[in-house]
């Protein structure tokens, strides 16, 4: 499929948006698969544009907190015969934090917390990795924060691959969950009425070097 006569159409027409025109959005939207088939081997870099990464917390059983990381990186390198053996990459830019106000932002990146000027990054890499089901898998790994690490395993929901027109990249897409005590790096500050555990939640999605 050519997409530049399409992307000269909206120039000259000055449509707000693709789909305004007749066929476009059948030409423009991926044909999803998630069978096995769709984990198409190779090495996949995350697109920033489409990825998110945050945790909750509960706030003295008076609500549910949270915050994101705005930056990352990610790189999975897998066999679809072997899916057991990839290698999963995550590297989160800890100044990126944000959270409910720009001052409790700066309160958690301080020393008493992240400390985020003496420890920039964080990184998840993985351990291991288990199948659970048609589309679901376990990921163990090691994640680092600041001089600490400790073992963290995510629950992974695969979302399905297809080749993106737009970008004309094979893209993956997934979504992961899990949780850690936030004690274990050296933040549990509070944690006698902050919640020590911390959800972690991330969505993105990966495209084929």
């Amino acid at each position: 499929m050519r997409l530049a006569p399409i992307l000269m159409a909206v120039c000259v027409t000055g449509c707000s948006s693709l789909a305004d025109l007749p066929g476009v959005r059948g030409l423009l939207t991926p044909e999803v698969a998630q069978e096995q088939a769709a984990l198409k081997p190779g090495l996949y870099r995350l697109d920033p544009d489409h990825a998110s990464l945050s945790f909750s917390l509960n706030h003295m059983g008076l609500s549910t907190l949270t915050g994101r990381f705005d930056r990352l990186e990610a790189s999975l390198d897998f066999d679809e015969a072997a899916p057991e053996a990839a290698a999963l990459d995550v590297l989160v830019d800890m100044t990126s934090l944000s959270i409910a106000t720009p001052d409790f932002t700066g309160t958690l990146k301080g020393s008493d917390w992240f400390d985020v000027a003496a420890a920039p990054q964080a990184r998840f890499v993985s351990t291991g990795i288990t199948v659970t089901g048609r589309n679901s898998g376990e990921v163990a790994g090691d994640l680092t924060i600041g001089e600490i690490t400790a073992p963290v395993t995510l629950t992974v929901t695969f979302n399905g691959g297809a080749q993106v027109p737009l970008t004309g990249a094979y893209t993956l897409g997934f979504d992961a969950e899990g949780t850690l005590n936030r004690s274990e790096f050296g933040l549990g500050r509070f944690s006698s009425f902050v919640s020590d555990e911390v959800a972690i939640r991330f969505s993105g999605e990966f495209q084929r070097q």
